[in-house]
């Protein structure tokens, strides 16, 4: 029984530490900066007003395995934006022009997605950026990053940290103060499920703790 339990509360320590650090979660509003949005808010097309949500947010489901929804809503950007899901391209943003409106241009399903970090990434294949979900910087710098919101229709920074469904709004750094976030629009939606913006790791801590004292009452047998 001993030789059991070491090399699973191993396993459980190292998927401890593999869970990445994620940045602090940054209340805002977009559009922000002083650049023109004609696609997300204030008065553009997909929201009427500033949206508000998070800066900094990385995304983990909880309830899986189960089935995510990805929409694709549009952009207004000069680059070919692109959003991935593991190594598989779902949508595509041809650049130069402004697309999509209050609809879905674009729509699949991922199945069996288990708990945990969500496998989402951006590519910017124009400057070779990427932001990968789990590495989500803060919009600090000129640096590609995406917008996490679970209330897109508040008008007040911050809001609700989890949900059934999630926006993501991508700013892919390439208009210096257009800082609007609205170069690529993505929606994802589960049932049977949640969206959290922070790792829950009550059940990798009572798995731990249980096997922990199980190999200590073990050792002391």
């Amino acid at each position: 029984m001993r030789a059991l339990i070491k090399p699973v509360l191993a396993a459980v320590v190292i998927a401890g530490l593999a869970v990445p650090a994620s940045a602090a979660l940054v209340p805002g509003v977009i559009p922000s900066g002083s650049g023109v949005n004609n696609f997300i808010g204030p008065v553009g097309e997909l929201f009427d007003g500033p949206i508000g949500g998070y800066y900094g947010g990385q995304l983990y489901l909880v309830g899986g395995p189960a089935t995510i929804t990805v929409e694709y809503f549009g952009a207004e950007a000069g680059y070919h934006n692109q959003f991935w899901w593991g190594a598989s391209q779902l949508f595509a943003h041809g650049g130069g022009d402004n697309t999509g409106c209050c609809l879905p241009v674009g729509s699949t399903s991922v199945a069996a997605v288990p708990s945990g970090l969500l496998n989402f990434s951006f590519r910017i294949p124009d400057t070779g950026a990427s932001v990968f979900n789990g590495a989500n910087p803060e919009n600090v710098g000129n640096l590609a990053n995406f917008f996490v919101s679970f209330n897109p229709a508040s008008h007040a920074a911050g809001g609700p940290t989890s949900g059934s469904f999630v926006w993501l709004f991508l700013d892919d750094a390439g208009a210096g103060p257009d800082d609007n976030h609205d170069d690529m629009a993505i929606r994802l939606s589960v049932q049977g499920g949640r969206f959290e913006t922070v790792p829950e790791p009550g059940s990798m801590l009572l798995l731990g703790s249980g096997l922990a004292a199980l190999w200590a009452r073990r050792r002391r047998s």
